[in-house]
């Protein structure tokens, strides 16, 4: 269960990243 949390955690860090970088890049 802790390495699935971990596993979603990273995800969801990945998704706000690709919004950051789509924003920067306009």
């Amino acid at each position: 269960p802790i390495e699935s949390g971990l596993g979603n955690l990273g995800i969801s860090c990945r998704k706000k990243a690709d919004k950051i970088k789509r924003i920067a890049l306009k």
